[in-house]
């Protein structure tokens, strides 16, 4: 009995000099009895990493410091670890007395302590790494995200124009997968006109760090078809992250064609409008001209430029600006269209000239009046036909009123014939 106390108490004073020395150990240390599955050593350290006192830690075994869910995976770990199998078990689910759960990295190992096998094992709290790493994982599954469903196609090029990255958002707008665009060139499908154009731009600017321009060119659609990107890049060859320079970029195709279509649409109707006899013209709805167009130097031998900011009326004389305005003023106070408003002009060589005026109010989204487009037509020799039918009309009223006169007066003289025979023959 007394040589059985005298053992237990030399088995506790080494567990004291091996807890003394795991003592000045920074991180957690827990001794494991491989046979019994009890604890039978804890340092200070893991005393504060789990909250428990030593005391308590050592009525516990191996099991009772993880969570239920995880107690499988965790006998897996630990029987090969003391097979020798592996060394650390990363990132183990730890059970506080508190209850709440950390993460630690348990690197085990196998050792004889006093005729018994022993398995030291040390506990590292990555809970902080492994948070930090959750949020990068989730930071990146983020802005992955924001790339996939982005309606722009991104991609990184190295300083020869060669992929290095191309997001999903790329294949919505090319057609080709991202895995058959990586190290290939950029060029390799970009037009041969905007090739050079892009090889000089991507040599001038590589070596401008962090510059962001703007781009524009077209490159072939996996289909076969053209299509118009426009977007930026930015320089980051210096940055050890990136590496490169990123392009941002969407496809415009529609946008140019409906430009050109509307230019072409636009061009047709200056053409038209230029050889019409007529003048289109807008003013706004203080009545100043704020659009004409070019073939009204034929008829005022004003250029626009000269004409843009006038009223209507400065082109007038005096008493017809007197007589037509305020015709029009009431015409755009009721808000109502310009209709046959004929009216005298004086062109740039001082030459009189007959307009007619036509016009319709412009509204803006509210209603209010905005100003007015119309045509003004030149009615001048047709004014001065229907002045000389007017002159030719007078005169032959005139030359009837003699020969009417004429005719009473041979009437007349008839009359007077016949009463003078008459009277002779008595």
């Amino acid at each position: 009995m007394a040589k059985a106390k005298n053992i237990a108490a030399v088995e506790i004073e080494k567990i004291k000099v091996m807890e003394e020395i795991f003592d000045k150990v920074p991180v957690g240390v827990l001794v494991l009895d491989i046979k019994t599955k009890t604890f039978i050593c804890a340092n200070e350290a893991i005393v504060r990493l789990l909250g428990y006192t030593k005391k308590e830690l050592l009525k516990l075994n191996s099991l009772n410091i993880h969570p239920k869910e995880v107690l499988s995976k965790v006998k897996k770990e630990q029987q090969s670890q003391v097979s020798g199998k592996t060394n650390v078990a990363m990132n183990i689910p730890v059970l506080k007395k508190n209850k709440e759960i950390i993460f630690c990295d348990i690197e085990r190992r196998v050792e004889v302590f006093d005729g018994r096998k022993i398995l030291i094992g040390v506990f590292s709290d990555v809970t902080k790494r492994i948070e930090i790493e959750q949020k990068i994982i989730e930071s990146e599954q983020y802005y992955k995200t924001i790339m996939e469903n982005n309606a722009d196609g991104i991609s990184v090029i190295n300083a020869k124009g060669e992929n290095m990255f191309q997001s999903e958002s790329a294949k919505k707008i090319m057609g080709y997968n991202t895995k058959d665009r990586i190290r290939k060139s950029v060029f390799s499908i970009m037009h041969s006109e905007d090739v050079i154009k892009m090889k000089q731009m991507l040599k001038k600017y590589s070596k401008k760090v962090g510059i962001t321009i703007e781009i524009k060119f077209r490159a072939m659609h996996r289909d076969g078809t053209i299509r118009f990107l426009q977007g930026t890049a930015k320089n980051m060859l210096h940055s050890p992250i990136v590496k490169g320079i990123i392009l941002n970029y969407r496809d415009v195709t529609d946008e140019v064609v409906i430009k050109e279509k509307l230019e072409e649409s636009e061009k047709k109707f200056k053409d038209i409008v230029d050889n019409m006899a007529d003048w289109i013209w807008e003013v706004d709805k203080d009545g100043r001209y704020t659009y004409v167009s070019e073939n009204v130097k034929a008829i005022f031998g004003y250029d626009q430029k000269e004409i843009i900011g006038k009223t209507l009326f400065d082109f007038m004389p005096e008493d017809e600006a007197g007589r037509v305005a305020p015709i029009v003023k009431q015409i755009f106070k009721n808000k109502q269209p310009i209709i046959d408003i004929e009216n005298k002009n004086i062109t740039k060589t001082g030459k009189t000239v007959y307009i007619l005026t036509n016009g319709k109010p412009i509204f803006d989204k509210n209603g209010e009046l905005n100003g007015y487009r119309g045509v003004d037509e030149d009615i001048t020799e047709r004014k001065r036909a229907e002045t000389e039918i007017q002159e030719k009309m007078t005169e032959l009223k005139k030359m009837n009123s003699v020969m009417i006169g004429r005719e009473i007066k041979m009437i007349e003289l008839k009359e007077e014939i016949k009463r003078l025979k008459k009277k002779r023959g008595r």
